[in-house]
């Protein structure tokens, strides 16, 4: 049984990938937030600048 070694990833790469996914991250929760305004302000039965009762 051999154990093939693998060269080890360099700092640059992570912090890349880091950055990659934070990017995402950040990306999506401001896609979700983007939408749930939108749905709120057109949602029917209520208006946004009235308060609810």
């Amino acid at each position: 049984m051999t154990v093939e070694l693998t060269r080890p990833v360099s700092r640059r790469l992570l912090g890349t990938e880091t950055l990659l996914v934070l990017g995402l991250s950040l990306g999506q929760s401001a896609v979700y937030a983007v939408v749930s305004i939108i749905a709120k302000l057109t949602a029917t039965g209520r208006s946004p600048n009235r308060p609810h009762r």
